[in-house]
């Protein structure tokens, strides 16, 4: 997503496969233009607005669902960058893990006491001393167990929800300033 000021191109944000542009205008029934360019041959996909309503007649559950998004973004500010990112599956999981061990930071103490514990055990009732691979596969149980993936996931999502806040505020600053 790019954007134009002072007769400069500013990359805001690389979107990947599955990323939805401009969701807001489908629920709000506005319009805005986005400039896009991208890095490789791609494909974009729109939905009308028709569609949706199809798609939404047909499943009551979702539809109920919609109802409440449109509900939640209705209260949302007007904003300049109207986008949901999705990331590679495989960029998503090393996020996820590296996040997870950002939060953990101030438990090393009690991690670390765990993991010997574990260790302990294991060398006791197996009679030999954990392996690289072991030790390593039993600190992730750990930091999972310390952790779940969805307080990590809400984490990470108030964290995006916070980001996107702030460079829609830079970007409408900066489009008074041009203006």
């Amino acid at each position: 997503m790019v954007i134009q000021i002072g007769g400069k191109e500013i990359v805001i944000e690389r979107l990947f496969r599955g990323s939805v542009i401009n969701y807001k205008n489908l629920y709000l029934q506005t319009r805005s233009q986005v400039l896009l360019r991208f890095a490789a041959e791609s494909v974009v996909k729109t939905l009308s607005l028709e569609s949706l309503q199809q798609v939404r007649n047909n499943n009551k559950a979702l539809n109920r669902a919609i109802q409440k998004f449109q509900i939640k973004i209705s209260r949302l500010p007007v904003a300049p960058l109207d986008y949901i990112l999705v990331l590679p599956r495989k960029v998503y999981g090393t996020l996820i893990d590296r996040t997870r061990e950002k939060m953990l930071f101030g438990k090393q103490e009690l991690l670390m006491e765990s993991l010997q514990e574990k260790k302990d055990y294991y060398k006791k009732y197996q009679g030999l001393e954990m392996d690289d691979v072991q030790v390593a596969k039993t600190l992730r149980e750990l930091q999972q167990d310390m952790l779940s993936d969805q307080e990590v996931i809400h984490y990470m999502t108030k964290l995006n929800h916070l980001e996107l806040r702030v460079k829609n505020v830079a970007i409408m600053k900066l489009l008074k300033q041009q203006a």
